[in-house]
């Protein structure tokens, strides 16, 4: 009855009015959407990566990633936050980035398993590194960083193991216990 006599006189309506839109405003949003501040952040931090800009993309994408933890673009620029440190050779940054969010990764899951090796290896921790790379190599068998996981890993047991060959210990991630020092890996 109140709500018959709110609609008669022209307050009433725009209370309603604003009532509705209060309301639509307080659904959640659907999966995927995203603001416009949310694509401009990340497309953003995106461009500084491309254009070699690591130390801003790396703060960026960090930003971006504490304001907007729930994007769908989270992994992917947790991902490049990561490829950023190692540009600038914070290694031990991008070991912990990819480490940590490694269960957020979803279908980026082996880029990061890739790019945590790469880490490992250019910071010379020779064993990590061919243990990530060996993993990539088990477990993401449709991978398009396959080939030059499967080099990397190679070259490292090469170089570094007195154990089997490479194509012999890809099921054996532990092989490079038996590790010897070599000079000029990269």
């Amino acid at each position: 009855m109140v709500l018959l006599t709110l609609m008669t006189d022209r307050t009433g309506k725009l209370l309603l009015a604003a009532l509705a839109l209060l309301f639509l405003c307080a659904l959640p949003r659907p999966v995927g959407a995203q603001t416009a501040s949310e694509a401009g952040a990340f497309n953003a931090a995106m461009k500084e990566f491309r254009a070699g800009i690591y130390p801003l993309s790396e703060l960026e994408l960090a930003d971006f990633v504490r304001k907007f933890p729930e994007s769908a673009h989270a992994p992917e620029a947790i991902l490049f936050q990561a490829r950023a440190a190692i540009e600038q050779q914070k290694f031990k940054v991008a070991v912990e980035l990819l480490s940590t969010n490694a269960a957020l990764a979803g279908p980026l899951a082996d880029e990061y398993r890739y790019w945590l090796g790469d880490a490992h290896l250019l910071s010379t921790n020779f064993q990590a590194a061919g243990e990530a790379f060996a993993s990539l190599i088990t477990e993401f068998t449709n991978s398009t960083r396959l080939l030059a996981a499967s080099y990397d890993e190679a070259l490292i047991r090469f170089n570094f193991t007195t154990g089997p060959a490479p194509s012999n210990c890809c099921n054996s991630p532990t092989a490079l216990s038996a590790k010897k020092p070599c000079f000029g890996l990269r």
